[in-house]
């Protein structure tokens, strides 16, 4: 009999357990749905019921849907934004659900003046009226630009949950740490490897020793306030295997140890899995070094130096749409298998073919194919072409003979030689011309001056003047965006900071150019046409070309 009962209070108390887990389980899909409808709203200006959101601008202008969206002022990470003269400002949940200070709030987002020490916090009640009426808690209106929205229970609820989810603490930050990753994919040059990981650690044990001195001297700089100093920690993801694989090797690596961001990085033809991955788990991709980035406009999370080779591509397209001294009817693309060398070729004959007076011809080299004199030979005289456009690294260009009968011009890519055209291309040439997003090398010592002594300041070699003064700036300009924020990290909030100063780095870039603006994915955007003159030098033959 006591059996019996012990057996009967074993299952009740399974059963209980059992019905506590369902119901749990439930509750966080209820919340994750909950969470999801908000972001479409915030995001997306999409309702719970699929309908697009309405809201009233200025007392008349009617915005719907996409238009209507919080993130167009309040940005991704609701941190708000200025721009215009126009304040707005953060309405994350830790920003509206606590006082705020009334000066701001007044000065920005009101038409009155303050007059109250401080504006009370917000409840769930009171931010529903700001946001239907204008209304704030104190009986103050809002200014008229602020959209005013009519939402119904379910999209209010959705709405207020998103909000306040802005404010979940980071799992890369904590008390004194921020966890930063940088991914090397096995198809990586061995030199460029080397020389990006030794740079990174360089600055990294360089920026936690100013932050330890900082420390240990209490004297914490002025842009700091009562924030608190948090030394730097870089994991190095190095991947294996085929890129299929991947995705699921970098969850694993992020599941193991959150970051903040992935920073640099170095691979070869196959990014689409790293961008892929940023994208999915909402975690920022700043600036890899790759020649071909992804091109996908919807994106968010990465952002990248320039499109690369498709850029090359795009800008001879549209150097020889508008130069009239410039005009082949002939071009014969040369190009290696794989991503470097079809990417480019894909993209500029689909720029360049509608131009019907141009006879367009494509010669795909084998992985293994060998490259001699007689190739070039037999190639030239059987397609006879008035322009070569050769997506080529330099080992594929040696047994060309530029000084040979070759056709009337010859296009280089400057991704792809990285500044070592020199060293095969030599003057007189006033046939041969390369496509390059970076000044001529004469141009751009001034540019370099910094990046060299910071190196021989670490005692570190420039093996790679491009790469490693690409990966210095990116570091000096991630070091400023992080001191600018004090208390919120977010994936979103850095790539906002980083948006908004990039053009303010331009003097330091290797790039000419350089800046990013809201929602823009690529930092440099236009290449030059460089001819090499008689004294050996390339030389830009017209202004930096922007494609359209």
């Amino acid at each position: 009999m006591k059996l019996k009962k012990l057996l009967l209070i074993l299952s009740i108390i399974s059963l209980l357990w059992c019905s506590s887990l369902l119901i749990e389980k439930a509750r966080i899909t209820e919340d994750a749905q909950l969470l999801e409808a908000g972001k479409s709203l915030y995001r997306e200006g999409v309702l719970t019921n699929g309908q697009p959101l309405n809201g009233i601008s200025m007392g008349e202008i009617v915005l719907t849907g996409a238009q209507a969206a919080c993130v167009n002022c309040h940005r991704r990470s609701g941190m708000g934004a200025s721009e215009a003269g126009q304040r707005v400002l953060p309405i994350t949940g830790a920003a509206l659900y606590q006082p705020g200070p009334p000066s701001l709030w007044y000065q920005h987002n009101t038409s009155q003046p303050n007059e109250n020490p401080l504006r009370p916090a917000y409840t769930d009640s009171t931010l529903a009226k700001a946001i239907h009426e204008g209304i704030t808690p104190t009986g103050r209106t809002l200014q008229p630009v602020m959209p005013r929205f009519n939402l119904n229970a379910a999209d209010r609820k959705a709405l207020l949950a998103y909000l306040k989810s802005l404010s979940n603490p980071s799992l890369a930050v904590d008390a004194d740490t921020i966890h930063w990753a940088t991914v090397i994919t096995p198809d990586a040059n061995p030199a460029e490897r080397s020389a990006t990981l030794d740079l990174m650690a360089a600055f990294f044990k360089d920026k936690n020793a100013q932050i330890s001195n900082y420390l240990h001297s209490g004297h914490i700089p002025p842009n700091r306030g009562y924030a608190p100093l948090r030394k730097w920690v870089l994991h190095v993801w190095e991947l294996q295997g085929e890129p299929e694989t991947w995705g699921n090797q970098l969850t694993a690596h992020f599941n193991k140890r959150p970051v903040l961001a992935v920073l640099a990085g170095v691979g070869g033809d196959h990014c689409l899995p790293v961008h892929t991955f940023c994208e999915n788990q909402e975690v920022a991709c700043l600036f890899p070094n790759t020649n071909v980035p992804p091109i996908q406009d919807n994106d968010f999370y990465s952002r990248y130096f320039s499109k690369g080779l498709t850029l090359e591509a795009e800008v001879l397209a549209e150097f020889l749409r508008t130069n009239q001294t410039q005009q082949p009817t002939h071009i014969l693309q040369v190009y290696r298998q794989g991503l470097q060398g079809e990417v480019p070729a894909t993209i500029f004959r689909q720029v360049i073919q509608p131009n019907g007076n141009i006879k367009l011809g494509n010669r795909q080299i084998a992985p293994k194919e060998k490259l001699d004199t007689l190739f070039w030979h037999r190639l030239i005289e059987t397609e006879r072409p008035d322009a070569l456009v050769l997506w080529l690294r330099e080992q594929d260009l040696a047994s060309l003979d530029l000084t040979a009968q070759l056709p009337h011009t010859v296009y280089l890519s400057g991704h792809l030689l990285k500044g070592r055209a020199s060293t095969f291309v030599k003057p007189p040439l006033n046939k041969v011309y390369l496509i390059s997003p970076w000044e001529p090398q004469q141009a751009n010592v001034e540019r370099f001056i910094r990046m060299r002594e910071w190196m021989e300041d670490k005692n570190l070699q420039v093996t790679d003047e491009l790469l490693q003064g690409n990966i210095l700036w990116f570091l000096w300009l991630l070091d400023d965006a992080v001191e600018q924020i004090t208390h919120h990290f977010s994936s979103d909030y850095l790539i906002e900071r980083i948006e908004d100063i990039t053009g303010d780095y331009s003097s330091a870039s290797p790039y000419p150019r350089i800046s990013l603006g809201l929602g823009q994915r690529f930092a440099a955007k236009g290449c030059y046409i460089l001819a090499l003159g008689t004294n050996g030098q390339w030389q830009p033959i017209g202004n930096l070309i922007v494609p359209p």
